[in-house]
Protein backbone atom coordinates (compact mmCIF):
# COMPACT_ATOMS: atom_id res chain seq x y z
CA UNK A 1 0.00 0.00 0.00
CA UNK A 2 1.34 3.25 -1.11
CA UNK A 3 2.45 5.71 1.62
CA UNK A 4 2.68 9.30 1.26
CA UNK A 5 4.43 12.10 3.01
CA UNK A 6 4.73 15.67 2.48
CA UNK A 7 3.05 15.31 -0.92
CA UNK A 8 5.31 12.55 -1.99
CA UNK A 9 3.57 9.19 -2.14
CA UNK A 10 6.23 5.78 -1.57
CA UNK A 11 5.02 3.47 -4.42
CA UNK A 12 7.62 0.66 -3.47
CA UNK A 13 10.51 0.05 -2.35
CA UNK A 14 12.53 -3.20 -3.38
CA UNK A 15 15.58 -5.44 -3.44
CA UNK A 16 16.99 -5.60 -6.63
CA UNK A 17 20.32 -7.03 -5.90
CA UNK A 18 22.63 -8.50 -3.25
CA UNK A 19 25.67 -10.61 -3.16
CA UNK A 20 27.17 -11.77 0.23
CA UNK A 21 30.87 -13.50 -0.19
CA UNK A 22 32.72 -14.80 2.70
CA UNK A 23 36.11 -14.58 1.44
CA UNK A 24 37.97 -15.98 4.57
CA UNK A 25 39.73 -19.20 4.53
CA UNK A 26 41.98 -21.51 7.04
CA UNK A 27 45.05 -19.51 5.24
CA UNK A 28 43.63 -15.75 6.21
CA UNK A 29 42.66 -16.80 9.67
CA UNK A 30 45.73 -18.22 10.56
CA UNK A 31 47.70 -15.01 9.31
CA UNK A 32 45.22 -12.95 11.10
CA UNK A 33 45.45 -15.19 14.79
CA UNK A 34 49.29 -13.95 14.17
CA UNK A 35 48.50 -10.77 14.63
CA UNK A 36 48.82 -8.41 17.84
CA UNK A 37 46.98 -5.87 19.40
CA UNK A 38 45.24 -2.73 16.97
CA UNK A 39 45.93 -4.91 13.73
CA UNK A 40 43.97 -7.46 15.03
CA UNK A 41 40.42 -5.34 15.41
CA UNK A 42 38.12 -5.97 12.63
CA UNK A 43 37.30 -2.41 10.63
CA UNK A 44 34.43 -2.15 8.42
CA UNK A 45 35.15 -0.23 5.01
CA UNK A 46 31.75 1.33 3.32
CA UNK A 47 30.46 2.60 -0.26
CA UNK A 48 27.21 3.80 -0.77
CA UNK A 49 26.18 5.26 -4.30
CA UNK A 50 23.17 6.65 -5.24
CA UNK A 51 21.26 7.52 -8.91
CA UNK A 52 18.18 8.56 -10.04
CA UNK A 53 17.11 5.73 -12.98
CA UNK A 54 14.28 7.52 -14.77
CA UNK A 55 13.47 11.11 -13.20
CA UNK A 56 10.11 11.68 -15.41
CA UNK A 57 7.65 13.80 -13.51
CA UNK A 58 5.90 12.85 -10.78
CA UNK A 59 7.33 9.68 -10.89
CA UNK A 60 10.86 8.74 -9.73
CA UNK A 61 12.68 5.68 -9.62
CA UNK A 62 15.75 6.21 -6.83
CA UNK A 63 18.83 3.19 -6.86
CA UNK A 64 20.40 2.90 -3.77
CA UNK A 65 23.95 0.86 -3.51
CA UNK A 66 25.45 -0.34 -0.61
CA UNK A 67 29.16 -2.21 -0.88
CA UNK A 68 30.73 -3.07 2.67
CA UNK A 69 33.82 -5.01 3.58
CA UNK A 70 34.75 -6.43 6.71
CA UNK A 71 38.36 -6.86 7.12
CA UNK A 72 41.36 -7.09 10.08
CA UNK A 73 44.75 -5.60 8.65
CA UNK A 74 44.70 -6.02 5.15
CA UNK A 75 42.41 -9.23 5.33
CA UNK A 76 38.93 -8.97 3.66
CA UNK A 77 36.71 -11.47 5.27
CA UNK A 78 33.49 -10.77 3.91
CA UNK A 79 31.57 -8.59 1.04
CA UNK A 80 28.45 -7.79 1.03
CA UNK A 81 26.46 -5.26 -1.75
CA UNK A 82 22.82 -4.83 -1.92
CA UNK A 83 21.18 -2.43 -3.94
CA UNK A 84 17.72 -1.13 -3.52
CA UNK A 85 15.22 0.65 -5.69
CA UNK A 86 12.38 3.16 -4.21
CA UNK A 87 9.41 4.36 -6.65
CA UNK A 88 8.32 7.68 -5.83
CA UNK A 89 5.34 10.10 -6.73
CA UNK A 90 6.07 13.64 -6.13
CA UNK A 91 2.93 15.80 -6.39
CA UNK A 92 3.23 19.53 -8.19
CA UNK A 93 2.30 21.51 -4.02
CA UNK A 94 4.71 18.58 -2.17
CA UNK A 95 6.65 20.52 0.51
CA UNK A 96 9.48 18.16 -0.96
CA UNK A 97 11.82 19.82 -4.24
CA UNK A 98 12.54 17.82 -6.98
CA UNK A 99 16.04 17.70 -6.50
CA UNK A 100 15.24 16.87 -1.94
CA UNK A 101 13.30 13.99 -3.25
CA UNK A 102 16.26 12.78 -5.77
CA UNK A 103 19.90 13.58 -3.20
CA UNK A 104 18.36 13.33 0.60
CA UNK A 105 14.88 11.94 1.27
CA UNK A 106 14.98 9.07 -1.32
CA UNK A 107 18.48 7.87 -0.42
CA UNK A 108 17.21 8.20 3.50
CA UNK A 109 14.42 5.91 3.03
CA UNK A 110 16.22 3.32 0.88
CA UNK A 111 18.97 3.35 3.71
CA UNK A 112 16.58 2.59 5.94
CA UNK A 113 15.71 -0.38 4.28
CA UNK A 114 19.57 -1.01 3.36
CA UNK A 115 20.49 -0.76 7.15
CA UNK A 116 17.96 -3.19 8.28
CA UNK A 117 18.56 -5.71 5.55
CA UNK A 118 22.48 -5.17 6.30
CA UNK A 119 22.22 -6.54 10.16
CA UNK A 120 19.69 -9.10 9.27
CA UNK A 121 22.29 -10.77 6.55
CA UNK A 122 25.31 -10.60 8.60
CA UNK A 123 23.65 -11.78 11.93
CA UNK A 124 22.63 -14.53 10.11
CA UNK A 125 26.31 -15.37 8.56
CA UNK A 126 27.49 -15.25 12.17
CA UNK A 127 29.26 -11.83 12.12
CA UNK A 128 28.81 -11.23 15.53
CA UNK A 129 25.54 -9.77 16.71
CA UNK A 130 25.10 -8.69 13.20
CA UNK A 131 26.63 -5.50 11.57
CA UNK A 132 24.62 -2.29 12.23
CA UNK A 133 25.41 0.25 10.07
CA UNK A 134 25.27 4.00 11.21
CA UNK A 135 22.34 6.57 9.92
CA UNK A 136 23.67 8.77 7.26
CA UNK A 137 23.16 12.85 6.89
CA UNK A 138 22.09 12.62 3.12
CA UNK A 139 21.48 16.52 3.37
CA UNK A 140 25.42 17.24 4.07
CA UNK A 141 26.28 14.85 1.43
CA UNK A 142 24.66 16.12 -0.77
CA UNK A 143 25.43 19.72 0.32
CA UNK A 144 22.01 21.09 1.21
Amino acid sequence: MPRETQGVTILGISLQHSRFDWLAGPEVQAKVEALSGERRCPRLESEIATRALVASPPDFVLSLTTKLRGMVADFVFWELETTFHGSFRREAEAEISQEDLLSVHGPAWLWSFAREYVADVTRRANIGPGVMLPPVNFQARAGT
